[in-house]
Parts: C-alpha cells; sequence; structure tokens
C-alpha cells in the first residue's frame, strides 16, 4: 500500500480493522499510533521503517505476524 513512501507519519483512520503485510514497510515513520479497532497486524507491516522512535498498540490485538521484527524494544509505549 505504501512501501517505499517517504512518509513521516500515518493516521490510521477507525475503520480500519487490521494492517496488511508490507502495509508501512521502509518508510520515514517516526511514530505509529494504532488504534483500538485494529484487531491484527501481518507480516512485516512496519519492516524497515528506522526512523521510528515510538509506537503505542492497542489492547485488543489479537495478532501480530512478524510485523513488528526490526523495530527496537525501547519504541514500544
Amino acid at each position: 500500500a505504501f512501501t517505499f513512501c517517504a512518509l513521516e507519519e500515518v493516521v490510521i483512520p477507525e475503520g480500519v480493522k487490521s494492517i496488511e503485510q508490507y502495509a508501512f514497510y521502509s518508510n520515514n515513520l517516526k511514530e505509529i499510533i494504532i488504534p483500538k479497532n485494529v484487531t491484527g497486524i501481518f507480516d512485516h507491516a512496519f519492516a524497515e521503517c528506522s526512523s521510528l522512535k515510538k509506537i503505542t498498540l492497542n489492547k485488543k490485538l489479537n495478532f501480530i505476524q512478524k510485523s513488528l521484527e526490526t523495530i527496537t524494544k525501547d519504541v514500544y509505549n
């Protein structure tokens, strides 16, 4: 969807239920807030986002499939 774009910020709309594989692969995202309606994040959705400093996950996530494997633990909120 937004692979290899120069995105720095994304607002995920309330109607989104999942984030598909490679959706934001290799972007310049600095922060990600996963809204409460998102229940799943698929393979490599945020992989290679080396500028990412903070990610806020919601408590309703049912599954995360290798989505955040290249993100260091200190960015989780």
